[in-house]
């Protein structure tokens, strides 16, 4: 890489400094003035002026992506990791030696390059994709259609702060007394409400067991309350709005917007309007945020691993909801779909067939599991043991598997939609979804994925495979985007006619996550 290259980095972090000195300007102004910018501002003004740097410091805030991608890459550097985890730490040394007065640019930006030069070579693409150049108001706003906006919040431990973008809108508020603090027992006690009583996907249900037994009353009071903190500063510029888009961090990310409801309606979001997770806001670079179906598109869907019989799995109870997902999906659309389940559902099956799934449909429908514990800790989606293949559960060569994201990043994943049917697949099992991405989904973006949808929360393993069937359904009219087809199939479990599929639990932890493209993304595409 050469010193010019090296310079605008140092300019990057110089407008970052910059930026973030902004928002502390911000979050100092007396509640009043910080509240009253809640209504589309006026260009050419003080107030959009700081407001776009606040929103330039709200991204760099927001964003974990480099962090996830530099594990991932170590990981997949194998026997080289120490390596280059030993060329980022020097690395970042000699970043931060470059604002010292006594540093010679030259001879730094020398070493930057060096440096830099052999972390490309041992991870191709990891330093195009740590560039995370703040976006501006009016870049962001272009990218936007007319019925879609986009929302970024920030949390402190006393208030949060809230963005709202649309093609022609800038607002911005401050969130008072809605900080850390405050909003966690109101949001786990809102969550707590959306985890399933009955059988979650692999535990034993109850002899006939529905889905409305011991089911407690959906809190409307909290979700009405969380919806005028939330959404009531910016509810005249949603009102004609059928896409949200979200990029948040801590427990703000871990509200199921789909689920509020509005106090002036009694509606769920979600009949409104889809609420879908931008990880990154590089996807409204590349515009991929409206995907098209409408086509007799290709399906691959694993999963339901082991033969009923495995001893391994027993722990784990069965999977009938997941085996009727796929064989639904099988029976339905036999010409176009392939089932890889029960022993068939392995990592070299997947591998081998992941040629059908170009340009179609990925679904898993497993148990996700964690190993290990702290900074060691790897989340994978259960497959079946492989006939000499290498067991990763219990260490031997016979046990079932777990895909896990190093073996994701193997892949060459060419799917329009990923879909990760399993508890927790976007934080990972026993992680608070404000964690932001897990290391298993942003694997499938480094693969090549473009979209996914993934769970905030446990989910019914009965319910899923209902929903799973009106996504396909909803993904094959050809008025319809993905992320409309997405919302359309929970509005079909909301309003099933048989009423039991209604409360939020069966439909709000599926998430779309919306064009995370990466380097690797584009090779794919390419090839």
């Amino acid at each position: 890489m050469t010193a010019k290259c090296m310079g605008g980095n140092m300019k990057s972090i110089s407008n970052a400094v910059h930026s973030l000195l902004a928002l502390t300007m911000s979050l100092a102004l007396p509640p009043a003035a910080s509240a009253a910018q809640n209504v589309c501002l006026s260009e050419d003004t003080p107030a959009y002026e700081l407001a776009e740097k606040s929103l330039a410091a709200a991204q760099l805030l927001i964003a974990s992506r480099p962090g996830r991608v530099v594990e991932q890459n170590i990981a997949a550097a194998g026997d080289r990791s120490n390596e280059l985890r030993d060329l980022l730490r020097r690395r970042d040394r000699l970043r931060a030696d470059a604002g010292r007065s006594e540093a010679n640019p030259l001879e730094v930006d020398a070493s930057l390059a060096n440096i830099e030069e052999s972390i490309e070579q041992l991870a191709p693409g990891l330093l195009a994709d740590l560039v995370n150049e703040p976006r501006s108001a009016r870049a962001l706003q272009a990218a936007l259609a007319s019925d879609q906006g986009l929302l970024l919040y920030v949390s402190a431990p006393e208030h949060s702060y809230a963005w709202y973008l649309d093609s022609d809108c800038l607002a911005w508020t401050k969130l008072t007394d809605f900080g850390s603090a405050a909003a966690t027992p109101v949001i786990d006690d809102l969550r707590r409400a959306i985890t399933p009583s009955v059988a979650i996907r692999g535990e034993r249900p109850a002899p006939a067991q529905d889905a409305r037994e011991n089911a407690p009353a959906y809190p409307r009071e909290i979700a009405e309350s969380l919806h005028r903190k939330l959404l009531g500063p910016f509810a005249e510029r949603l009102a004609d709005k059928r896409e949200i888009m979200l990029h948040a961090s801590g427990e703000i990310l871990s509200i199921p917007f789909s689920a509020l409801i509005d106090p002036a309606t009694g509606q769920f979001e979600i009949e409104n309007r889809v609420y879908a997770l931008l990880p990154s806001l590089r996807a409204l670079d590349a515009g991929a945020v409206r995907p098209a179906t409408g086509r007799d598109f290709p399906i691959l869907a694993i999963g339901a691993p082991g033969d009923g019989n495995s001893p391994e799995l027993e722990w784990l109870g069965p999977l009938d909801g997941a085996r009727a997902e796929l064989e639904s999906l099988g029976r339905r659309y036999p010409s176009r779909t392939i089932i890889l389940d029960g022993p068939q559902a392995t990592k070299t099956a997947l591998s081998h067939n992941l040629d059908h799934a170009k340009g179609g449909l990925l679904l898993f429908a497993t148990h996700a599991l964690s190993t290990g514990l702290g900074e060691s800790a790897v989340t994978g989606l259960l497959l079946s043991a492989e006939d000499g293949g290498e067991g990763n559960l219990d260490g031997d060569n016979a046990g079932p598997q777990l895909l896990t994201p190093l073996d994701i990043s193997r892949l060459e994943i060419a799917s329009d939609l990923v879909v990760l049917s399993a508890c927790d697949t976007w934080a990972g099992p026993g992680h608070h979804a404000g964690e932001a991405l897990t290391g298993l989904a942003l694997a499938f973006f480094e693969a090549g994925a473009t979209n996914m949808i993934v769970t905030h929360w446990p989910i019914a393993d009965q319910s899923a495979a209902v929903w799973s069937e009106y996504l396909v359904a909803q993904l094959s009219k050809s008025s319809l985007t993905s992320t409309e087809a997405i919302r359309a199939s929970q509005i079909a479990l909301l309003r099933d006619p048989s009423g039991r599929w209604d409360h939020p639990r069966h439909w709000a932890p599926f998430v779309p996550v919306i064009g995370m493209t990466t380097s690797r993304t584009q090779e794919v595409a390419i090839r």
